[in-house]
């Protein structure tokens, strides 16, 4: 019984991704967030994987507007969402989707330029 368990897990978890074993085509966009998922695209297209990369590396440190403008003039992506996931998350997390060419994809990206950063005052008294 732990098998099958372990068995359907294992086949919901590459069937939610957007890889399967066989090869199979799954509908919806591809979750990069997957190291499986990045490695098939890495060999089966290398262009939107250089791409890819480059989004998310970067994609992080900007706004909404700035993302979505930034990704289509660089890398012509349409499609653009995002958006947050968890309001109340930390570090805030977005959903970024978007797609190249034919293909769509998503993924969650964790963001680090609006983490709060704690700086301490030197007491500097007022001498009168």
């Amino acid at each position: 019984m732990k098998k099958y368990i372990a068995m359907v897990c294992v086949t919901a978890l590459f069937s939610h991704s957007g890889y399967a074993g066989n090869d199979a085509r799954i509908s919806g966009p591809l979750n990069v967030n997957n190291r499986a998922v990045l490695a098939k695209i890495k060999k089966d297209n290398p262009v939107h994987y250089q791409k890819i990369i480059h989004i998310l590396s970067k994609v992080d440190t900007k706004s909404v507007e700035e993302a979505q403008c930034w990704m289509k003039v660089e890398f012509g992506a349409e499609n653009i969402g995002f958006q947050d996931l968890f309001m109340l998350s930390y570090p805030p997390k977005k959903r970024l989707d978007f797609q190249l060419d034919a293909s769509s994809y998503t993924a969650v990206i964790t963001l680090r330029s609006n983490m709060p950063s704690i700086r301490f005052l030197k007491y500097q008294p007022q001498c009168e």
